[in-house]
């Protein structure tokens, strides 16, 4: 009965679009249970894997080991190596990070329930609850992405940033020239660094500039 379970569970889980490392996170996690009581800002580590760090804030020069069931608190910086993989998770939001990336996780306007992360480099994959519009947000050096409820994924390489979309909407946009775009399943949103603007599955985006772009992420 127990092996049937955990099978049906595992094909649900698969067929969501979870990698098989976060598949297998969410099932030691439950088996598991938290290691101790948290703080409602705190992001829990649900599993790790080789080399990931931590640091409370861009400012301290102290990097710790980030160990599974442990937590990290609001505003931490996680950085994973060549073979580090890591996912943490607040309330039902989970971030998976993938290796070589730098990940600063907050709940900057926790009291309206808006969460801004600042996503450096590399690649992490989110699954965000369903919230109201405008209240998850994903900055890059020079790509933001606002979401609802959905998953996806934001992969910074050298020259570019791509915002991949796995199940809902994700509202990308350039924050230098202020070109917006809606990026629906099976769609790719793609940002040059050397030229500003937005392409979408390799067709450059006529979205009419909105508003002020923003100002760079946080160093690393």
């Amino acid at each position: 009965m127990v092996n049937t379970i955990g099978t049906s569970l595992a094909s649900r889980l698969l067929h969501s679009g979870l990698s098989v490392f976060a598949l297998l996170v969410l099932l030691m996690a439950g088996l598991a249970g938290p290691a101790r009581a948290l703080t409602e800002d705190d992001w829990t580590a649900l599993a790790v894997q080789g080399s990931t760090t931590w640091r409370t804030s861009v400012g301290d020069r102290i990097w710790r080991h980030l160990q599974s069931n442990h937590s990290a608190p609001d505003r931490a910086q996680i950085r994973t190596g060549t073979s580090g993989h890591a996912v943490v998770a607040r309330g039902l939001d989970r971030i998976e990070v993938h290796p070589n990336s730098t990940v600063l996780v907050t709940a900057r306007n926790s009291g309206d329930g808006t969460m801004e992360i600042y996503q450096n480099s590399g690649s992490a994959t989110y699954t965000v609850e369903k919230r109201p519009a405008g209240t998850f947000t994903v900055r890059t050096p020079y790509v933001l992405a606002v979401v609802k409820g959905t998953q996806f994924t934001v992969d910074i390489q050298e020259g570019q940033t791509t915002v991949s979309v796995t199940e809902g909407r994700v509202s990308v946009s350039d924050r230098r020239d202020g070109s917006t775009v809606d990026v629906t399943p099976g769609q790719a949103a793609r940002a040059l660094a050397a030229v500003p603007g937005l392409e979408v599955n390799g067709i450059p985006s006529t979205s009419v500039p909105k508003g002020r772009p923003g100002v760079g992420a946080p160093s690393r």
